[in-house]
């Protein structure tokens, strides 16, 4: 091509680019301008550096699939400290039609914070009060107060908080419930949203809602559960009141292990079925080494894998985990459980919150938006609930079909919790774009096989922008009940423009 007509072919590309960051500047200056008749100049961000931390969350670029198509920046990073400032957020963005994200501690896995249109990031650090209630046994919380900080709130008045995920030292109160993310008490007390009695929220209106925090939620639909998951796509959460329990008089903790998955898992299953269930459940097998000659001849779920290891605990009243304990013993023990002692268990727990605190150590805290795109780059992990029924069916299969990719390999599989949520670890041992391709196609065919068998695709986590074009197939006739919903409460569109939709 003569050097003439290449410099004309790249030309309109380069100042369409220069265009679209002069709008964006324009864009920001006019927003932040508008924003601090609301918060004030001194709670309105436009730093470059700030404003690329705002706009994604710690879902890697590989674990991102791409997705979403359209990912676009936050122009303006606001902090109101009030939920009426929230709300005069709000009503202002509805007027001019600007998309809104809500932020919490920017923990989440999913992408569930990255915005598909140019927006306003909405960071609810500020609200952060925590007041425990001992009498009535119930905490009241800021969306931006840390979960940590409500555990250690609730523990100083005798109390347990019962939602400890692994980002307990900086996930959010808010982020934790618009994700109804899942912790290691989920056994016996459930998921976040589990913990919620109340919700305190800012419509696109302008209008703030509260409901009533009571344990039975009165009469009529339970108004508060409609925000818990919505990734902040129905509204803003600005406080909760969260059930507190009675902290455990007594700990025991202790691991087992068993000769396959199958056998730990029937175990597992037993327990459940007798109606004990442990405070704590963690249950992993170790995979075969790559070169394993019993890869080449045996089914996939069939390979000996060196361990398969069982964590339990049972927290609660001294007779009642006495008696727990010797039950479950009994049973683990009559399925082929040895018993390891306590101390594997008792390192799970106190290790539990380490990934956490490094990556608060070496990306939250020096704020190194650089660090948070590639830091887990090269696996997969899939968190997807089964009827038990189907659970080693569902194993079996996945096994089996990462057999078809050589440029992947089946990492760990385990159970967590309860005896349906099963997880898997995949690697892609290739490091190029075909492995990326790979695992795309290998996560969502899993994804779409656990619906397939009558569970969910994801039980941890929420659904985000990673898992967005599967959520027609996971919600079917539902899917267009919540878009009228949202557009009820939301008739601008500016809470994650673009997003269910």
């Amino acid at each position: 091509m003569p050097e003439g007509n290449r410099h004309r072919d790249t030309e309109p590309s380069e100042t369409g680019e220069a265009a679209l960051d002069r709008r964006f500047e324009h864009l920001s200056r006019q927003w932040a301008a508008g924003l601090a008749h609301i918060v004030g100049e001194s709670r309105v961000i436009t730093d470059p550096d700030e404003l690329a931390w705002a706009s994604r969350d710690a879902l890697d670029d590989y674990r991102a699939f791409g997705r979403p198509r359209t990912a676009a920046p936050v122009l303006v990073v606001v902090q109101p400290g009030t939920a009426q400032e929230v709300a005069r957020v709000l009503a202002w963005a509805s007027s001019r039609r600007i998309p809104v994200v809500p932020r919490g501690g920017g923990t989440g896995v999913m992408g569930a914070t990255i915005p598909v249109k140019p927006a306003v990031a909405i960071d609810l650090s500020r609200l952060d009060e925590v007041r425990v209630d001992r009498e009535n046994m119930r905490i009241e919380a800021g969306a931006g107060a840390t979960l940590a900080r409500v555990a250690q709130a609730a523990e100083a008045e005798g109390l347990l908080f019962a939602h400890d995920p692994w980002s307990l030292s900086i996930a959010t109160v808010g982020g934790a419930i618009s994700t109804n993310g899942m912790g290691y008490l989920f056994g016996p007390y459930g998921k976040m949203g589990d913990q919620v009695l109340a919700l305190e929220v800012a419509l696109a209106d302008g209008t703030v809602l509260r409901t009533r925090p009571t344990l039975s939620g009165g009469p009529g639909p339970m108004l508060h559960k409609l925000f818990v998951g919505a990734e902040g796509i129905f509204g803003v959460i600005t406080r909760a009141w969260l059930r507190a329990w009675p902290a455990p008089e007594a700990k025991r903790f202790a691991s087992f292990r068993f000769d396959s998955f199958a056998a730990g898992f029937h175990a597992v299953a037993a327990l459940w079925r007798a109606g004990i269930v442990p405070t704590v459940l963690d249950m992993s097998d170790t995979p075969p080494e790559p070169g394993d000659p019993a890869l080449a001849t045996l089914p996939a779920d069939q390979v000996q894998r060196e361990i398969t290891e069982l964590h339990v605990a049972f927290f609660g009243l001294r007779e009642t985990v006495a008696a727990l304990w010797e039950r479950a013993e009994r049973e683990l023990a009559a399925l082929g459980g040895k018993l390891l002692g306590s101390g594997p268990a008792e390192n799970y727990w106190e290790e539990r919150h380490s990934v956490a605190e490094e990556y608060e150590r070496h990306v939250q805290r020096p704020r190194d938006w650089r660090q948070r795109s590639s830091r887990f780059r090269g696996f997969e992990y899939l968190n997807v609930e089964l009827p038990m029924s189907q659970v080693l069916s569902y194993r079996k299969a996945c096994l089996e079909y990462l057999q078809r990719y050589p440029e992947l390999r089946a990492g760990e599989t385990g159970l967590w919790g309860r005896p349906e949520i099963f997880s898997i670890v995949i690697h892609d041992v290739s490091g190029d774009e075909r492995g990326a391709v790979a695992m795309r196609e290998a996560s969502d065919y899993l994804a779409r096989l656990a619906q397939d068998l009558g569970g969910t695709m994801e039980a941890i986590h929420g659904p985000g922008a990673k898992l967005e074009p599967l959520l027609q197939r996971e919600w079917g006739s539902a899917y267009d009940v919540i878009r009228a919903i949202k557009l009820s409460v939301d008739p601008a569109g500016i809470l994650h423009a673009g997003r269910w939709a």
